[in-house]
């Protein structure tokens, strides 16, 4: 499947707007979790690709500095998504409202927050697609979106391209990113028995 920038933004857009209802519906830390990971995880079936997210509960106070909580200010439980290897974001109520990370405040603005994951936005090239891999945020696949409509002459063992360079391989451990040029030498050297 050729990736386009619309289908990124696309998603982004779900989940902003999905993300922004579920925190003007509820006031509770519970019933928002569980809104929360049914939205990212349409979000991870829909795409094959993407890893699944994972959304927790945790005490809030481990989340911030101790002097900074205030029992009955802030909620004792907080909202941790987390995705492969990467930053953790954590939601929690402050008051009488929700709070990102003690940072971000209000609906949409968190809600764009929730939305920014690496493996939401567009990768520019392969290259960016082996490091979400290496991430665990994106998983590995034999139907991972290719970013060029450039297609390779020989498709045997090619995961994604772009228009310079191809990851090849069939599984994660023996994946590789070759270009273009060097996998023509390749296929080359490998079908030399019809030279004969």
């Amino acid at each position: 499947m050729l990736l386009e920038a619309s289908l990124f933004t696309g998603i982004q857009k779900e989940v902003i707007c999905d993300i922004k209802v579920a925190l003007g519906q509820t006031d509770d830390v519970l019933e928002l979790s569980e809104l929360l990971s049914r939205i990212y995880g349409d979000v991870s079936e829909k795409r094959s690709w993407l890893s699944e997210f994972s959304v927790s509960l945790d005490r809030t106070i481990h989340h911030m500095d101790d002097w900074d909580y205030c029992k009955g200010f802030h909620s004792v439980d907080a909202i941790v998504i987390n995705q492969g290897f990467g930053e953790a974001r954590v939601i929690w109520r402050e008051g009488d409202e929700w709070s990102l990370s003690d940072r971000y405040t209000g609906h949409l603005v968190i809600a764009k927050q929730l939305s920014k994951w690496p493996s939401l936005e567009m990768p520019e090239d392969v290259r960016e697609i082996l490091y979400l891999l290496g991430k665990e945020s994106w998983s590995f696949s034999l139907l991972l979106p290719y970013l060029s409509q450039k297609i390779p002459t020989d498709l045997d063992e090619i995961v994604s391209w772009d228009d310079d360079y191809l990851i090849t391989g069939t599984t994660l451990e023996n994946i590789s990113l070759v270009s273009r040029d060097e996998w023509e030498e390749i296929k080359k050297r490998e079908r030399w028995y019809e030279n004969l």
